[in-house]
């Protein structure tokens, strides 16, 4: 399985950030399925899952988030937001029966909380989906209460290691896939603008489309904005000094035309 993320945001008013991440499967292979159903003239073959190679386009999300709580400037202390979000339904339209995406919309909301001191952070995310109830042979899946959990410590300026705990139920409303849960240890190395991550993971608890064990690796590319580093109100790209700032009186006769 090989995918890609695309994210983008834009931010407004330094609170309120509106998302949207477009999730690309770029290869991925798998067995056909097919089971026999009993009927009282024969069994009747039911094919689950086509097999072969497959790609494309996942179910793309929109988010929006608003943060309310600060850290302060340096960066350390506690945060919290509050997020809602829409998945649109376009994998399993674009390759019916490879699992792309799911059949209906998803809907949810959920808190995000943080706190940081230093090199050290923890965060904690408590969130609810919606989505039509689907069943697949035995195993079902529908509305949950999603819980994460994670901790960061960055040891050195290029190095960070992660742990991440999650865990989802839906109130006893499925027979199985109750609360699956698993665990996950990465580690990130931060080489400018490109962050290079691997780890592993494990199901503690049987769900869903979790595997009881995996190994992942990839990468994260994240242009930086253009920066003002004198702070005289002109971007370093325009600068011809980025480091001495203008002086005001200059900068306003020069942006009216005057030298």
């Amino acid at each position: 399985l090989l995918t890609l993320q695309v994210y983008g945001a834009f931010t407004f008013l330094e609170r309120i950030q509106i998302g949207l991440n477009l999730p690309i499967v770029l290869f991925a292979e798998g067995d056909e399925y097919t089971f026999q159903l009993r009927r009282p003239g024969g069994d009747v073959p039911q094919r689950v899952a086509p097999g072969g190679a497959v790609g494309g386009l996942s179910d793309p999300r929109i988010s929006a988030k608003i943060r309310f709580l600060d850290p302060d400037a340096e960066g350390n202390g506690v945060t919290m937001a509050a997020m809602v979000f829409l998945n649109v339904p376009l994998g399993h339209y674009i390759s019916p029966g490879h699992f792309l995406g799911d059949r209906a919309p998803q809907v949810g909301a959920g808190l995000i909380g943080g706190f940081r001191f230093e090199g050290f952070r923890l965060a904690l995310n408590l969130g609810f989906t919606f989505r039509e109830e689907q069943a697949n042979i035995r195993s079902a899946v529908g509305p949950e209460l999603m819980v994460g959990l994670a901790a960061a410590y960055q040891f050195h300026p290029l190095a960070e290691l992660i742990f991440e705990y999650t865990a989802w139920t839906s109130f006893g409303q499925r027979f199985d896939s109750e609360a699956p849960m698993d665990i996950r240890l990465v580690g990130v190395v931060h080489t400018g603008l490109v962050s290079i991550h691997f780890g592993a993971s494990l199901g503690l608890v049987y769900g869903v489309g979790l595997p009881v064990a995996s190994g992942f690796a990839g990468f994260t590319y994240a242009p930086r904005p253009d920066p003002d580093s004198d702070g005289d109100g002109v971007l370093d790209s325009l600068d011809g000094c980025p480091g001495d700032a203008e002086d005001p009186e200059h900068l306003a006769s020069r942006h009216h035309g005057s030298s």
